[in-house]
């Protein structure tokens, strides 16, 4: 199991070799949003394909209607199974901060989307499937293996895909916790509410 640190209203830290967890993930499936505030130093894993990378939030299991959110290179990547598809992010984002990343999926068209601290960075097309397998899923690494090493806080599940603006909301609501300013607001000029989205899982 991780490290767990009451600072900043709970931390999670993973050492990258042994520590990940794993929770029942419920009606996940159709529509979906997975979320979590992470900070790593780490460059391990693979790009390509989301199951090569260190797991965050994953549900996967090698093929099948699978999804997961992991990092290869510091670079973020979010996907879905049958068919296979991942999108990634441009940029890196092992630089020792606190970052937020959000991924979305609507089971209609199969759009997945991707946003870091607030701003989308990523979007793709992937299958209109139920994404029933396995029943777990798992934190901090995938199917008990690539294990990610770091911290991670904040981890959100809902069955529903959230908007842009709540994506936005969510970053401008925590980023203070994690010990971002204020004023690093995640649309230029003006402020933004937070909408709270039950349910989650916390810290």
């Amino acid at each position: 199991f991780p490290t767990f640190s009451a600072t900043n209203g709970g931390i999670f830290t993973f050492n990258g070799t042994t520590q990940g967890t794993a929770v029942i993930r419920g009606v996940l499936g159709d529509d979906f949003t997975l979320s979590t505030w992470f900070k790593t130093t780490s460059n391990a894993g693979s790009t390509g394909e989301w199951r090569s990378g260190r797991g965050l939030i994953d549900a996967s299991w090698n093929a099948g209607n699978d999804f997961g959110l992991t990092m290869g290179q510091g670079k973020l990547m979010f996907g879905t199974g049958s068919p296979n598809v991942t999108i990634t992010s441009p940029s890196t984002y092992n630089d020792g901060n606190w970052h937020n990343v959000i991924a979305t999926r609507t089971k209609a068209t199969g759009a997945l989307r991707m946003y870091v601290d607030g701003i989308l960075v990523a979007s793709g097309t992937g299958g209109t499937n139920t994404l029933n397998l396995p029943g777990n899923l798992y934190i901090g690494n995938w199917v008990n293996q690539r294990l990610f090493e770091g911290s991670m806080s904040a981890i959100h599940m809902y069955n529903t895909a959230l908007s842009e603006t709540q994506a936005q909301n969510n970053y401008d609501a925590l980023k203070g916790r994690l010990g971002i300013a204020a004023s690093a607001t995640s649309t230029a000029g003006g402020t933004i509410n937070f909408t709270d989205v039950s349910p989650a899982i916390k810290p």
